[in-house]
């Protein structure tokens, strides 16, 4: 082979290699100073490149440790991000555009590592008296498209009870284009009155484009490598389901496969099962007790009515209350994992009574057959 010729073939190796790189870091969406660095000890002193989005007339969020004898170190770094839910209706949080835009339609990876401080010691704003902010909060993220705009919510955690480290993993699922993001720091609920509480941040990860097939909210890592090297094949055809889980064998359902679960009820706007859903309960837990290889995602669905953050939590906690049904009879965490969707993913009109009921339901969706 010439010299001329092993050339040219170097220079399209190459270019080749350029254009997989460059498709490559598009999907990949940076956050600036995702350790929270900063001056340590700065009682509202935010973290640099992160822009408050709290109340007006409040203080900043603080950069940790050493403020309001907050002593915990850091998972990553030197210092963290230091968040307060406070007993006057009034709670913090942060934001900062990002690299480049969330697209609307598309999935992503995104982890954070979240804690609670023992001790976050400051003066009430009801009194002067000393107090502790150390009940739980919880922790969300939002995305809009100018700074501190709140426009969808992309992930949220329940109550953060523990005080050591945890990292949290969530798939994103924007809606619209969204060129930034918020976090923050807010009540659990249901709640009757405001409390002071915490939230401490640390170790954001960058934010990656996955298949929206593939995309699960997964803790054990085993399971989620071994889910996804049995779905990175050609997605196959969502087949429904009406008919819930009686009758239904191995051999009948794919990866994908819906099984709409029409049997199962709950009490308007609320998250407890009506009891004539135990039968239909019952018969999916006889289903994965008999078939233990099978790995189900519950999901949850809303129909349009409430607004989008409701609508997220109460799908969440629904699908939760399924799942945790499936848990306590004795079904793997391993085999059982639960989503909510909020309102998505309608499968009729909004605009009938009818319509709000079909998108209101519950359905088990295949990850793993056999």
């Amino acid at each position: 082979m010439s010299s001329k010729k092993l050339h040219t073939i170097l220079l399209i190796l190459l270019s080749i290699l350029n254009f997989n790189v460059e498709v490559y870091s598009q999907h990949v969406i940076k956050l600036q100073n995702n350790s929270f660095e900063g001056e340590p000890k700065s009682e509202g002193v935010l973290p640099r490149s992160w822009f408050n989005c709290g109340f007006s007339g409040e203080s900043a969020p603080d950069t940790q440790p050493g403020a309001y004898s907050v002593s915990k170190p850091a998972i990553h770094g030197s210092t963290y991000l230091g968040m307060v839910i406070r007993d006057i209706e009034t709670y913090e949080r942060v934001g900062q555009k990002l690299s480049s835009a969330l697209q609307g339609g598309k999935c992503y990876s995104f982890s954070i590592y979240l804690a609670r401080s023992e001790e976050y010691l400051s003066q009430s704003e009801n009194n002067s008296n000393l107090i502790n902010f150390n009940t739980p909060a919880r922790f969300l993220v939002y995305g809009g498209n100018k700074f501190c705009e709140r426009t969808q919510v992309l992930a949220e955690t329940e109550a953060i009870e523990h005080t050591k480290w945890k990292k949290y993993e969530f798939v994103l699922e924007p809606e619209t284009d969204l060129t930034h993001i918020v976090f923050e720091a807010n009540y659990v609920t249901p709640n009757l009155f405001p409390y002071n509480g915490n939230v401490l941040v640390d170790k954001a990860s960058d934010i990656q484009m996955i298949s929206c097939e593939n995309g699960m909210i997964i803790k054990d890592e085993e399971i989620k490598k071994e889910v996804k090297e049995e779905t990175k094949v050609d997605p196959p055809k969502v087949v429904e389901m009406n008919s819930g889980p009686n009758g239904l064998n191995l051999n009948t359902l794919k990866v994908g496969s819906i099984i709409k679960m029409e049997e199962i009820h709950y009490a308007a706007n609320s998250t407890k099962i009506d009891d004539k859903s135990i039968p239909a309960l019952e018969e999916l837990y006889k289903f994965l007790k008999q078939e233990e290889r099978l790995i189900i995602e519950v999901g949850g669905h809303t129909n349009s009515f409430p607004p989008s953050d409701v609508c997220d939590r109460l799908s969440t906690a629904r699908a939760k209350s399924v799942a945790q049904y499936l848990y306590d009879r004795g079904i793997s965490r391993k085999q059982v994992y639960y989503r909510g969707y909020g309102k998505r993913r309608p499968i009729a009109t909004n605009k009938t009574e009818e319509g709000r009921q079909k998108n209101q339901r519950v359905e088990i969706k295949i990850l793993r057959a056999g």
